[in-house]
């Protein structure tokens, strides 16, 4: 499980099993820590939330395709999860059917725009695993 959650100016991730998360980072904007990034179309889109930790980033994202409308919807697909990149170079993708993990709280709008754009990677990571 990947979670976002948000006290104050801080956001925390934390992903894992059980009650101790394997890894948790946390970030505000004034320290540039974390970033997101936002992207909307007629029948898809994309959130990805990126924390960093040295020359290490995690991306937690959430992508969307509403498929084709006039064939009931065909094609479909809904993906959450996690890339882990290392000095720009892709270390891991994790794939989940969860949702983004972003607690009710959680305040997107204070966060910098991120200025890696991951969305090929987030939307060909998804599509393959669709």
């Amino acid at each position: 499980m990947a979670r976002v959650t948000q006290t104050g100016n801080t956001f925390v991730y934390a992903f894992g099993h059980g009650a101790v998360p394997e890894i948790r980072i946390s970030g505000t904007a004034e320290t540039h820590t974390v970033f997101k990034l936002v992207a909307s179309f007629p029948r898809a889109g994309w959130t990805q939330v990126r924390f960093v930790n040295g020359a290490t980033s995690y991306v937690l994202f959430h992508y969307f395709n509403l498929g084709n409308y006039v064939r009931n919807y065909d094609g479909a697909s809904e993906e959450s999860g996690l890339l882990v990149f290392q000095n720009g170079h892709k270390l891991s993708a994790r794939l989940c059917n969860t949702g983004q993990g972003l607690e009710d709280g959680s305040d997107l709008a204070s966060l910098p725009i991120d200025p890696e754009d991951r969305s090929n990677d987030i939307i060909n990571d998804a599509e393959r695993h669709h």
